[in-house]
């Protein structure tokens, strides 16, 4: 049994592209790390090794046994990740990677976005986004802080704890949003609300008490080039969790997550491309059609409809064949993640579409073969 405490419990199971394994987070039992004794029936107890983490566990396991013992649950391969608070979904990418998203503590602190990977810590309790939790430092005077909104300073949740633990380990960075949406911040300095991307900076990854879920992706790559691969996220934020509307940002929506692999990291850019939710809650992508489904109001079940990407010359144009070869200029251009580049054949021709960079050299051949007429 886990001692109980402030609970964020299970709430997030994904499959991994071979079956073998599913992946489950285990909330955390605190907020932000705090002793959680629960009238005296845990004396001194914090997170425990059942606790803010992602589980892995065999498809074909029956009777398993997860003891609350940190050492044995990595030696029998069930403690996948650790240091995640609340990742509230996890979902994989078209590339195999598995990606999770996690709501942030009452404090005004980012919420991450994370590649979930094993072995890796992503600092929970110690850090939340790239932000330290200032109750592990000796000299903390929550009085002081700026990120604490009144009705939470009031409570007195945070505190000076001077027997807060040291890290264990090193940790891993969260996705970092580039913008333009989700970004928003409170200064630490200042106490004002700030646009990240407005002041050419960035994040880890989302707006504080957004509460990030409903994650998916188009693992079939089939969306119009805009989309195609990325991942789209929900903001239940207000729906249950006033603090957001304090931090002046627009929640309750849909985001579009354009990610991009930069070495050991991703960046994302965060569009927002559907409002007007009422607490979504979860939702589902079967083709190109995005399912939501509330929690609150009327619970409704919302469909919408994504591009499809473009099939042949002839349905985007005309149904003639060309008159004759052409290489189309690519769309969008200037582009980040992805472009599409169109060409025509007056009848059935061996092709080679390559890409060069400015010296001359190719970098990438993107169609080589016999293609039909069209």
């Amino acid at each position: 049994p886990i001692p109980k405490g402030f609970d964020h419990y299970y709430n997030a199971i994904a499959v991994s592209p071979d079956n073998r394994y599913i992946f489950v987070n285990s909330g955390a039992r605190t907020d932000h790390g705090e002793v959680k004794n629960n009238g005296g029936a845990f004396p001194n107890v914090r997170e425990v090794p059942l606790t803010s983490c992602i589980l892995r566990l065999p498809t074909d396991g029956q009777d398993l046994f997860l003891p609350n013992d940190e050492e044995a649950l990595r030696s029998a391969g069930y403690l996948y990740a650790d240091g995640v608070r609340n990742t509230f979904d996890l979902a994989y990418a078209p590339n195999g990677d598995l990606f999770g998203v996690e709501n942030g503590p009452d404090r005004d602190m980012h919420e991450e976005m994370n590649w979930i990977r094993q072995g890796h810590h992503y600092g929970f309790p110690w850090r939340m986004g790239s932000e330290d939790n200032p109750q592990r430092f000796p000299d903390y005077d929550p009085k002081k802080d700026r990120l604490l909104q009144p009705a939470i300073l009031g409570a007195g949740s945070y505190h000076n704890d001077p027997d807060y633990p040291p890290p264990p380990m090193e940790f891993t960075d969260p996705v970092i949003n580039v913008g333009p949406d989700a970004d928003k911040f409170r200064d630490p300095e200042t106490g004002e609300i700030e646009d990240a991307s407005d002041l050419g900076l960035t994040l880890s990854t989302f707006t504080g008490h957004r509460s990030p879920l409903g994650l998916v992706f188009d693992v079939e790559r089939t969306l119009a080039p805009e989309f195609r691969g990325d991942g789209f996220v929900l903001s239940i934020g207000g729906g249950c969790c006033q603090l957001v509307q304090n931090m002046q940002d627009p929640d309750e929506d849909m985001l579009h997550l354009d990610l991009e692999k930069k070495g050991d990291r991703y960046e994302v850019r965060i569009r927002r491309i559907v409002e007007g939710f009422r607490s979504p809650i979860d939702a589902e992508i079967i083709g190109n059609k995005i399912y939501v489904i509330e929690w609150d109001g009327t619970r409704g079940l919302w469909e919408f409809t994504i591009p499809l990407a473009p099939t042949a010359i002839a349905e985007t144009e005309s149904e003639a064949l060309p008159n004759g070869f052409a290489l189309y200029q690519n769309y969008p251009n200037p582009f980040n993640a992805a472009t599409a580049i169109r060409f025509a054949l007056p009848a059935q021709e061996e092709v080679e579409l390559g890409v060069y960079n400015m010296t001359g050299q190719r970098v990438a051949t993107l169609a080589q073969g016999v293609r039909q007429a069209g």
